[in-house]
């Protein structure tokens, strides 16, 4: 789960394709829904917020051998539950009968239709955003905090990301506790390379925080300069006082963007 949560988190859409054991989920995938309760807890328990919960999807695809009429019950009911645990809107289910065999999706073609028509929903949803990327050397302090208040403030809208052409291995921890202290949760983000999200050019803005030697080149509509002073190694007190000059920009950046 070490590495589930990580990708739950930076998961845009989250897709369960499953059979049907007896009304539910075979055991192994339960088994991983059972342990996002860290997710939920971290949640109802600590009062902690995902900042990319608003802009994050769910959906359930299902095939089942009978054809009883509350076949997928189980299923949907749990998925509800789960995709609110880990921070998705729950978005429905599309699930078939009377499938057993692959051969036998064949005489079905109006769910093979329904099945390319939501996928190319979900397409257009998510590509026609504009993107926007915080860029620094480590992707460990500032710009996650640039990308977490971003993504608290402007939900669906934009695509918001962050990176740097030479990733830690992990986000600095003090950066994960002064942004505790407003309640948004950077817990299980990871570091990305730039190169990771190069395919998703040209971005609409891309915003660099401050690079002690040299800024990456990115191909992007617009850039910005931010020159913010780099928190690691330092006190926590300095991480607060970087998070809070990152929290102004935001706002005068989203008056720009609206």
């Amino acid at each position: 789960m070490d590495k589930m949560y990580p990708l739950l988190r930076e998961a845009d859409l989250i897709v369960i394709s499953t059979p049907v054991f007896f009304y539910s989920f075979p055991s192994q995938l339960k088994a991983l829904i059972d342990r996002t309760q860290a997710l939920w807890a971290r949640r109802y328990s600590l009062q902690l917020i995902d900042p990319k919960r608003r802009m994050r999807h769910g959906f359930v695809l299902a095939a089942g051998a009978t054809k009883g009429k509350n076949l997928f019950s189980g299923i949907e009911l749990t998925s509800k539950y789960f995709f609110d645990a880990v921070g998705a809107k729950f978005d429905g289910l599309l699930g078939v009968r009377n499938v057993e065999k692959p051969d036998d999706l064949d005489a079905f073609p109006e769910f093979v239709e329904e099945l390319k028509k939501k996928a190319k929903e979900y397409n257009q949803m998510l590509t026609k955003r504009k993107k926007i990327l915080f860029l620094c050397r480590e992707n460990a302090c500032r710009s996650q905090m640039a990308e977490a208040f971003l993504q608290e403030y402007v939900g669906e809208e934009f695509d918001v990301l962050s990176a740097g052409d030479n990733p830690a291995k992990e986000v600095n921890p003090k950066a994960i506790e002064v942004m505790q202290e407003l309640n948004l949760d950077l817990m299980y983000r990871r570091p990305k390379n730039l190169n990771e999200l190069l395919g998703l050019t040209p971005f609409d803005l891309v915003i660099t925080m401050g690079c002690e030697a040299y800024c990456p080149s990115v191909y992007a509509k617009r850039i910005e300069e931010w020159r913010i002073e780099d928190p690691s190694g330092k006190s926590l007190q300095k991480f607060r006082e970087v998070r809070d000059i990152i929290h102004e920009k935001i706002k005068k950046l989203l008056k720009v963007l609206k």
